[in-house]
């Protein structure tokens, strides 16, 4: 019975570990800039190893359409990842939708409006 419990006890221990390690990518960060039609984004996401767990995709939807879908292999160091998408003709109105995905677990989602 102590040998069950014991590894009952160690069992629940790794999963909250694990839990804890893995987390979704923090608040985006995305600017428009209308002049060059680039958009910027900053994607915050502390890690111990980032060719292990990193933001390994990035969804772009303007005005509701996907537009554009970046996936990566890892992240360009411990604090977190950037990108850069190029999105000709978004006029005053338009909405831009970023999705960030952690290669473990979790999103993080931000709007824009143009």
């Amino acid at each position: 019975m102590k040998k069950i419990f014991g590894t009952i006890i160690a069992v629940i221990i790794l999963v909250s570990a694990s839990c804890a390690m893995a987390h979704s990518p923090g608040n985006l960060i995305a600017k428009y800039d209308s002049d060059t039609s680039l958009l910027w984004i900053k994607a915050p996401h502390p890690v111990a190893n980032p060719n292990r767990h990193y933001i390994e995709e990035y969804k772009i939807y303007i005005n509701g359409d996907k537009y554009a879908e970046l996936e990566l292999k890892n992240q360009k160091d411990k604090t977190g990842s950037e990108a850069v998408f190029y999105i000709p003709g978004l006029v005053k109105g338009d909405t831009v939708k970023i999705e960030a995905k952690c290669s473990q677990s979790g999103k993080s989602k931000t709007t824009i409006e143009i």
